[in-house]
């Protein structure tokens, strides 16, 4: 992938992570968000987790057997999983 093509892709990262990022790096100021992450790479990667949870939920409805732990119970333990991960070490 050449510097044409990465220039086109920039933006549409930006509209699908700048929003967090943003906000993440205003609570990393206030002291919420700890300085020593990173808030676009955290972004990032909770949207990697969300694509995984979606790619289970389809192999799984492809194979006809669903997962065993609902829906609500895996969101929350993802939600969870990152708030912890967020806020470990606190505001360093």
């Amino acid at each position: 992938m050449g510097p044409d093509e990465l220039e086109r892709i920039r933006p549409i990262n930006d509209m699908l992570y700048g929003g967090v990022e943003a906000r993440l790096r205003a609570d990393q100021r206030a002291g919420g968000f700890p300085k020593k992450r990173d808030p676009r790479r955290f972004a990032f990667t909770a949207h990697m987790a969300v694509i995984g949870f979606l790619n289970m939920k389809a192999i799984a409805a492809s194979a006809k057997d669903p997962l065993i732990h609902s829906d609500e119970d895996t969101i929350e333990d993802l939600c969870t999983t990152f708030r912890d991960a967020a806020l470990r070490g606190g505001a360093k």
